[in-house]
């Protein structure tokens, strides 16, 4: 299986747009967030329905509110070119995957949303082919069937037996919608097997209570934990819980850090030999509320390429102590806050 991990918004949503362009019999595309105007000059919905228009299968699930500004005209105009868009509208459920398959050959995931407003984001997309590739078809099947879509050929997908098991790398999908909550188990399974080193990347640091109870009880066994988030999130709301859980937690065995840079990327590494890339954040509405995927993978090479991009971004990002943050005596409403509204951020 070939793979390749991109760091940047930027370069994953080139790479995306270059496998569009030579798609020849399918496209499945979903996404959380799906804004057209991601690249000067370049169109994600341009490219869509040229394919359409030209026999391509062209199928897209957006979240309703993720994607709610993406113009009416756009879907219409890719449905009258051929191809289907369907939007996920369950209350206080999202879709929170990003996904792109072309040709059923090649797949993307990561944490790549499409807009021009994320485009010099730091993050974390990986491009496989191979046997994997199926599975994503597959789940992608069930997304499709979840939101309402009605072709029986990518139906027909979700009933496929699975291509591969839990071997050097697996999907790890997450349904709340469906009652299978899978990231709660893979989380609690993988920080209590770790040994030596724990590193959690994430754009929001909001963890439940057994989260943090897992993380604390691995300090103690004597697992040093990085935590790298951005030192300015969007939204905003995040920077608050970000530095005030960082400041509240932080120890000899638990260290942040804080990369100058946005990033909004999401994984786990365990003593550097089994990580894991997808769409989940380190917040209840992952956790208990959104449709997540990512990979789960033991493969060398894959952990090299994510502990090279961890070490880099960690050399370019400051501590506690280098931004001089220090808990203040009017945090104090703001924990309260914070501890009352964790279920829901």
């Amino acid at each position: 299986m070939k793979h390749r991990l991109y760091s940047t918004s930027e370069s994953a949503m080139n790479a995306m747009l270059d496998s569009i362009g030579k798609a020849t019999r399918s496209i499945l595309f979903e996404s959380y967030i799906f804004i057209d105007d991601a690249i000067p000059a370049k169109s994600f919905m341009a490219d869509l329905i040229s394919k359409a228009r030209l026999g391509v299968k062209v199928v897209l699930i957006l979240d309703g509110l993720g994607s709610y500004s993406l113009p009416a005209k756009d879907v219409e105009s890719l449905r009258e070119a051929g191809g289907e868009i369907l939007f996920f509208t369950r209350w206080f459920r999202r879709i929170h995957r990003k996904l792109l398959i072309v040709d059923e050959k090649i797949a993307f995931f990561g944490g790549v949303n499409i807009g021009k407003h994320y485009l010099k984001w730091l993050d974390l997309h990986m491009r496989v082919s191979g046997k994997l590739v199926a599975s994503f078809v597959k789940t992608f099947a069930k997304s499709y069937s979840l939101c309402g879509g009605t072709d029986s050929y990518i139906i027909d997908k979700e009933k496929l037996p699975d291509p591969i098991s839990k071997t050097r790398i697996w999907i790890l999908e997450h349904w709340p919608v469906l009652g299978s909550f899978n990231l709660k188990k893979h989380y609690e399974e993988s920080i209590l097997g770790a040994e030596k080193e724990i590193v959690i990347v994430t754009p929001y640091f909001i963890p439940h209570p057994w989260l943090l109870k897992a993380l604390k009880n691995a300090a103690k066994r004597g697992v040093n934990i990085s935590i790298i988030l951005p030192e300015n999130t969007d939204p905003k709301i995040g920077n608050t819980a970000n530095h005030l859980n960082a400041l509240r937690y932080a120890n000899s065995r638990m260290k942040f850090f804080f990369t100058r840079q946005m990033m909004h990327a999401k994984a786990l590494l365990i003593d550097n030999k089994q990580g894991m890339i997808g769409s989940p954040n380190i917040d209840a509405q992952s956790f208990d509320h959104n449709t997540e995927i990512g990979a789960v993978f033991s493969d060398t090479r894959m952990i090299n390429d994510l502990q090279k991009i961890i070490d880099m971004w960690k050399a370019d990002s400051r501590s506690l102590e280098e931004l001089n943050w220090r808990l203040r005596w009017y945090h104090s409403p703001l924990l309260f806050l914070l501890d009352l509204l964790q279920p829901f951020l």
